[in-house]
C-alpha cells in the first residue's frame, strides 16, 4: 500500500468517527421527544463502529438496546443483546490485532466486553421488573469483570518482562551519562 493510499484510509476513519459522534449526539436529541428516531441513529451507528479502528467498547453498542427497551420494544432489546454476546469473540480478536501481547490482551477485552454487555442487561431487565433475570446479569457482569482483571494482571506482568530489557539498556545508559558527566566536571575541577 502506498503512502497515499494510507493517508486517505486515516481520514475516512476519522470521518467515520465524526458520523458516530454526531449520531450518539443526534439520537441523545431525539430521546426527549423520538425514541424511534433516537433508535434509527443508533442503528446506524452499530453498522459504522466496525468499519472504524476506535475502540468503542461495548458501551458504543448497548445504548441501542437500552432504547428499545425504553421504547417498549423489549423483545427487540433482547435480540441485540444476544447479538452483542455473539460478536465477543469477533469483537476481542479485532481488537487484537497487531498487539504484541494479544494473548492477553484479547481475552482481557472480551471479558471487559461481555462484562458491560451484561452490566446493560442487567439494568434492562430490572426496569421490566424481571429482577431474577436482573441478578442473574449482574452475576454475569461481576465474574466477567473479574475474569478481565485476571487477564489485565497476566498482560501487565507479561508486559513487564517485555520491556525489562529495555529499562536495563535505560538504566545502563543513564550511568554511563552520569559518570560521563561526573568526570567531566573533575577534569574541569582539576584545571582551575
Amino acid at each position: 500500500m502506498d503512502l497515499s493510499m494510507e493517508i486517505s484510509l486515516m481520514f475516512s476513519r476519522n470521518e467515520i468517527d465524526e458520523q458516530i459522534s454526531a449520531l450518539n449526539k443526534q439520537a441523545t436529541q431525539y430521546s426527549i421527544n423520538d425514541l424511534n428516531k433516537a433508535i434509527e441513529c443508533l442503528e446506524m451507528v452499530w453498522k459504522l463502529i466496525p468499519q472504524t479502528n476506535t475502540n468503542y467498547g461495548a458501551k458504543g453498542y448497548v445504548r441501542l438496546p437500552n432504547f428499545l427497551q425504553q421504547a417498549g420494544r423489549f423483545n427487540e432489546a433482547k435480540i441485540k443483546f444476544n447479538d452483542l454476546l455473539n460478536m465477543a469473540d469477533h469483537y476481542a480478536e479485532r481488537l487484537g490485532q497487531g498487539h504484541d501481547l494479544k494473548e492477553y490482551y484479547q481475552p482481557f477485552s472480551k471479558e471487559l466486553f461481555l462484562s458491560e454487555i451484561y452490566d446493560a442487561m442487567r439494568i434492562v431487565y430490572k426496569r421490566e421488573k424481571l429482577i431474577a433475570d436482573a441478578d442473574h446479569f449482574k452475576k454475569l457482569s461481576e465474574f466477567h469483570y473479574e475474569e478481565s482483571q485476571k487477564y489485565s494482571e497476566q498482560l501487565r506482568i507479561a508486559r513487564n518482562k517485555m520491556l525489562e530489557p529495555h529499562r536495563k539498556r535505560h538504566e545502563e545508559m543513564r550511568k554511563k551519562r552520569e559518570q560521563q558527566i561526573n568526570f567531566s566536571c573533575s577534569v574541569h575541577d582539576k584545571n582551575r
